[in-house]
């Protein structure tokens, strides 16, 4: 992050405005000169310097939400705030700091009690969440290591309050190479059992990193909880088409008063799916997308049905123990 007296400006910003460390000690009076043609009618200096303050202020406004209303990368900001709240709550498992294209990102591990566990689950938050979220991240974060599963949940690329489902998709390989880092500290620990776990957008992220890594075996498993399908033309967005190449063990969950995207398109995603004979779909009667009548029974199921499968693939010999990651 670079400050001034008044500013406080994301690294990622600041490079894509093409300042540098510079900025720390102008930035300003860079921006003082945006207004250095305007005249203003003040009595003495204070009031001058309340206005300029004011002037500063609503050019930060305006020069963040451009940055993220505009796609341009993840809101740095947001994503720092959303760090100093987990942080702050953190309760179970601990902080891990990873970095993709040189910026840092949160991931929370939470390890088993055992020397060695059946594997590591990646977790993908949903559109503007963070990894230690309330709403069936932060339950899964923490219920599968009870159950001989280590948990990686990982701060995925966020945008602005109120951005919508589409403006996300092109910060889709943005979030492929935080899940290939995440795959990557993984390995580098010994871990050989690794699944993906996405909820509504990071269950698309996760379809699109088995697409855009269609040749890589690291990932055993994927788990998509309440996978929208698009209709539109963006290509992080041809969720049927990244289904039906997929053919690790897919568990299909979703809720029967899902979203639209997500109910209307069951069939197709079954359909597309007809080539991969470890692909399951499953529907929780009586649940909405927020799963608020029973959530603990959707993380069951999603702990049964991996447990239920890796005890399968090493039946089959294609696993193996896996340590804990330090």
């Amino acid at each position: 992050m670079f400050r001034s007296e008044i500013l406080i400006i994301p690294e990622s910003m600041a490079q894509d405005f093409g300042t540098t460390v510079v900025l720390e000690k102008q930035a300003h009076s860079r921006l003082r000169n945006c207004f250095s043609g305007a005249s203003v009618a003040s009595k003495d200096k204070s009031d001058l310097g309340i206005i300029e303050f004011l002037f500063l202020r609503l050019i930060l406004v305006l020069l963040l939400s451009g940055y993220v209303s505009h796609g341009w990368a993840s809101n740095s900001l947001r994503e720092m705030e959303y760090a100093e709240e987990v942080e702050a709550s953190l309760s179970k498992g601990e902080v891990i700091w990873l970095k993709a294209k040189g910026e840092r990102f949160l991931t929370l591990y939470t390890e088993t009690e055992e020397v060695t566990n059946s594997g590591t689950a990646i977790i993908l938050h949903p559109v503007d969440g963070h990894p230690n979220q309330e709403k069936l991240i932060k339950p899964l974060r923490t219920f599968l290591p009870d159950h001989h599963w280590a948990t990686l949940a990982i701060q995925l690329p966020v945008l602005g309050v109120g951005a919508e489902e589409h403006e996300y998709y092109p910060l889709f390989d943005d979030a492929n190479t935080r899940i290939q880092a995440a795959i990557d500290h993984l390995l580098t620990g010994g871990v050989n059992n690794i699944v993906l776990i996405g909820y509504g957008v990071g269950g698309m992220m996760a379809t699109y990193y088995l697409k855009e890594n269609v040749t890589a075996r690291d990932v055993k498993a994927i788990v998509a909880i309440s996978l929208p399908v698009p209709k539109n033309e963006y290509k992080q967005a041809q969720v049927i088409d990244f289904v039906a190449e997929i053919r690790q063990p897919f568990l299909d969950i979703f809720a029967e008063y899902d979203l639209p995207g997500v109910t209307d398109t069951a069939r197709e995603r079954r359909v597309s799916a007809k080539q991969n004979f470890a692909y399951r779909q499953v529907e929780i009667e009586g649940e909405g997308h927020l799963f608020q009548h029973d959530e603990g029974l959707m993380v069951k199921r999603v702990y049964s049905w991996i447990n239920r499968t890796f005890k399968q693939l090493k039946g089959q010999g294609r696993l193996e123990p896996t340590p804990q990651i330090k």
